[in-house]
């Protein structure tokens, strides 16, 4: 008799004080064989596992746990008469939960079903449940032969991705890039659609010989990322970053198209030994990568641990969004055998990697549990962005085998795993369960709090420059602004270092300084006010690290003289780039490089002045030092080159991020600052969302090459409502440039007025960037900048407000899609209270351009704040600060918002 018991509960437990870093840890299971396979977060961080359970007739379970761990919102049992085992999970926007596995019942329970029969010996399964865990489909998929699946996703559409392995002849492809069985067993890639009745694409994936895939991960653009091993020295490639199989097996790495057609990258990556990759997952820099390893020649780049200690050890790697070998790729392990099973990446770069153990001498860091209590541990793991230093890693266990087997991690940094164990004394922190259940092996599921989670956000202000003459002034000052989106109290710390990498002190200085900001707060402050009087006697140059206790922190900085007469400002960075674009370098004023290195280790950076046909004119090295920093103008870094506007400089280091930034200008009449560019993030087409030419008014573009390949652009002017009002085809030189300097480009100005609008920019290269500058036609009186932009935010924040009596504030927002779309747009004061909201409908291929008191006509004075742009569509948009005089111009990109 089939099952598909719901049960909803309510058992809550009291809550006791956590000191330990373990946020909770907990048995799960009973009398028989149990064991918890998978762990997924929904965006109400809710806890999904899937796995098996053997305390019945051997059924696949999946539990819902509330975000603290102590409630269980529901149990489902997935079964029939022959064993049954989940052995992955995914969940979508909605709080759907997706589950796959391996069924041998022939009445397994079934909904809306694609297949409704067991084929064979073994079939894989798909099921869907809604969020109070009632089935919206389940399926079989298979063949008469063994055929499991292993791992699942789910895009943006609500659409599964599904892969595993399969020994059937006649699995049911669909649309294959591969149509038939080529070896004993191969891999096999399916995506469902919504509904779950169809298949959108179905293939095999595998050479002559044993393959499998074990985990999906599927990028924004729904392309499927598939990782697995292969024993095939003729498994299908495409741009393979290794060409031949090294060992018995090896780990193979695959990226399908949309489609599901053909192949935009696959490759081998192993050594002479056995290789095979359990986890994945997938951001806009590629994809990362871990499993086990026996190979003493693995391939390894920027390493932590750059060789082979035991039998076998885990790996983690980065393979870029082409294919190739990307930041990193270690070993990770000590003298007993190690496997990885599990990965995650954060928004902040951090790889969290859990797997198992037998070694006494795994390397820890920030440990919870310094040691290995029995014949096997789990482990869990954080590797800094650059791939080279331990954040945190732990033993977890008791004194017989623990296995870690899922993992997820949440915007603050909290690791969630989930695993087997067979240890009565596994160690347990206000547990749901807290005792074992009594039979062969239980589940377990926990949440560690890292010590790095504490501070979840990190922004990097990348220029510090207190009364100092840095910049066009002697009399220059930094100010921030700072806004808490959530609703929790966040402290915040601030953390100011030299060029040397020392954190600056002196008489009258507190460095860090910590700062209380209360729920859905803003802080606007300058330098002095944060770290005290004393550093205008220190007259400091460098840098700034802000750490926040939630992660829901946007900000903003300024660099301002002390007449308030000049000034410029862009978003803080929350990421670190291995490869970036500086887009402009000033012919009549000056032009700084800034350029901070937050790793822990040293950071040598190349950096190249490239002319607009991409020839590299000159080239410069240098060291950064740990939480060091690049302050120098271009002149000097590049001695005896006449600067031209249409040059940009590049920088680029051996895989460690760093984050740059450039500020330019004229000495003592306007000054502009922008965030470095990110090449892998680039894309085919951009936009600006600011050109304004005529009446006081001048605008110039700069559209960078990323690739190493020549293309053309097409740039389109669009006017606020949707019309085309000139549109220009160019060539767009390998690395080069195209800079756009002619006011008539696009469309000739009236001679009175001006015109206005934003542009589109479409090439045939993979990935463009570049910016846009603004300001009076004789570059003598104000300016600013703006990168380009690429990606829509359907929340848009930006950390300052200024509308008074001196200055102004305005806002951009346009709409690159075909449909209406509907925002909300919200002005919040200092204390996080609401004072105006106003709804929006921007047409398609339209924008809306205002002033916050065209806006909103009755809006009060206010000179601090901060403004959000929600729209569920996405938007472009920017914001632009001046005085009503036009003395002073800053424009500013939005940072994304919860």
């Amino acid at each position: 008799m089939a099952r598909l018991a719901v049960v909803l509960l309510g058992l809550a437990l009291a809550f006791g004080a956590d000191t330990s870093g373990v946020g909770f840890s907990s048995f799960l299971g009973g009398s028989g064989e149990d064991a918890a396979h998978a762990i997924a977060l929904d965006s109400q961080g809710n806890i999904h596992i899937a796995g098996y359970t053997g305390s019945g007739n051997g059924d696949a379970f999946v539990r819902k746990i509330s975000a603290d761990g102590r409630t269980v919102l529901y149990d489902v049992i997935l079964g029939g008469s022959g064993k049954d085992v989940a052995s992955a999970i995914a969940v979508d926007s909605t709080g759907a939960a997706y589950v796959a596995g391996l069924t041998y019942s022939s009445n397994f329970p079934l909904a809306s079903a694609y297949r409704n029969f067991n084929s064979g010996n073994g079939d894989a399964f798909v099921t869907k449940l809604s969020p109070s865990g009632q089935p919206v489909f389940s399926t079989y998929l298979g063949g008469p032969s063994y055929d499991a699946a292993t791992g699942i996703a789910v895009d943006s559409n609500n659409q599964a991705y599904v892969v595993g392995q399969t020994s059937s002849p006649t699995f049911p492809v669909y649309l294959a890039f591969q149509s038939s069985l080529r070896g004993e067993a191969d891999a096999f890639v399916a995506k469902f659609g919504v509904s779950g009745l169809s298949l959108t694409f179905c293939t095999y994936l595998g050479g002559s010989d044993i393959d499998g895939a074990n985990a999906v991960a599927v990028d924004a653009s729904g392309q499927a990322h598939v990782a697995g091993l292969t024993g095939s020295a003729n498994f299908p490639l495409q741009n393979p970053v290794q060409g031949t199989l090294s060992g018995l097996t090896d780990v193979f790495v695959a990226k399908l198209t949309v489609q599901g057609s053909s192949l935009v990258y696959s490759t081998f990556v192993g050594g002479s030994g056995s290789d095979a990759a359990y986890a994945i997952a997938v951001d806009g820099e590629g994809a990362w990568v871990t499993g086990v390893t026996g190979s003493a020649n693995f391939p390894t780049k920027n390493a932590f641990q750059s060789s082979l200690r035991g039998g076998t050890d885990a790996f983690v790697a980065h393979l870029t969004a082409a294919g190739a070998l990307g930041t990193f790729s270690t070993y990770l392990g000590g003298l007993g055998n190690d496997e990885g099973t599990a990965i995650t990446r954060d928004s902040k770069g951090r790889c969290s990697v859990a797997g198992l153990t037998y070694s006494s001498d795994f390397p820890t860091a920030n440990a919870v549990q310094t040691g290995a209590a029995g014949d096997a541990d789990a482990f869990i793991g954080r590797l800094a962005p650059g791939g080279n230093t331990l954040l945190f890693s732990t033993y977890y266990g008791g004194r017989n085998k623990d296995v870690a087997l899922g993992m997820a991690t949440d915007s603050a940094g909290r690791a969630y795993v989930a695993g087997t164990t067979k240890s009565p004394d596994f160690p347990t922190v206000l547990a749901l369960q807290p005792s074992y259940g009594g039979g062969d092996s239980d589940g377990f599921f926990m949440r560690l709090d890292p010590a790095d989670s504490l501070y979840p956000a990190t922004l990097y202000y990348p220029r510090l420059v207190t009364d100092d003459g840095a910049g066009p002034e002697t009399s220059e000052y930094t100010g921030f602004a700072v806004a808490n989106l959530s609703p929790t109290n966040a402290a915040v710390r601030f953390t100011a270092y030299d060029t040397l990498g020392r954190p600056i002190g002196g008489s009258g200085i507190a460095n860090p300084a910590v700062l209380q900001l209360p729920a859905k707060s803003q802080l606007a402050m300058i330098d002095t006010q944060i770290f005290g009087p004393g550093l205008t006697a220190r007259k400091p140059i460098g840098w700034i690290i802000m750490e926040s206790t939630v992660a829901e922190t946007a900000g903003f900085f300024l660099a301002f003289n002390g007449r308030l007469d000049v000034l410029d400002g862009a978003d803080v960075s929350d990421r670190t780039m291995a490869e970036f674009v500086l887009p402009e370098v000033q012919d009549q004023g000056f032009t700084q490089l800034w350029v901070a290195n937050p790793n822990s280790v040293p950071v040598t950076l190349a950096l190249e002045l490239v002319e607009s046909s991409g020839v590299t004119l000159a080239s410069a090295v240098r060291t950064l030092g740990t939480n060091g920093l690049l302050s120098d103008t271009v002149t000097a870094l590049f001695p005896g080159v006449p600067m031209d506007m249409s040059m940009h400089v590049r920088g680029k280091t051996a895989g460690l991020g760093v984050v740059p930034f450039e500020f330019f200008g004229k000495a003592g009449k306007y000054v502009q600052g922008m965030n470095g560019q990110d090449v892998t993030a680039g894309a085919k087409t951009v936009y600006s969302p600011q050109y304004v030419v005529g009446g006081p008014w001048r605008t110039a573009l700069s559209i960078v090459n990323y690739e190493a390949v020549r293309g053309t652009i097409q740039a389109r002017l669009v006017s606020d409502e949707g019309a085309i009002l000139g549109s220009r085809e160019l060539e767009l030189p390998a690395r080069g440039k195209v800079h756009v300097t002619e006011q008539d480009f696009f469309v000739t100005p009236p001679p009175t007025w001006y015109v206005q609008g934003y542009v589109e920019i479409t090439s045939t290269v993979a990935r463009i960037g570049g910016s846009v500058v603004f300001g009076d036609p004789e570059r003598e009186a104000f300016s600013t900048a703006l990168p380009l932009v690429s990606g829509a935010l359907t929340s848009a924040v930006f950390s300052q407000v200024a509308s008074d009596a001196t200055y102004f504030t305005g806002m951009a927002a346009v709409n690159p899609g075909e449909i209406d779309v509907a925002a909300l747009l919200e002005i919040y004061d200092r204390q996080g209270n609401p004072v105006r909201s106003r709804s929006l409908s921007i047409g398609p291929k339209r924008r809306v351009s205002q002033l916050l008191t065209e806006f909103f006509p009755d809006l009060p004075s206010l000179s601090s704040g901060y403004f959000r742009l929600r729209a569920p569509a996405g938007l472009m948009s920017f914001a632009l600060f001046g005085t009503h005089g036009l003395t002073a111009l800053s424009a500013v990109p939005p940072q994304a918002g919860p």
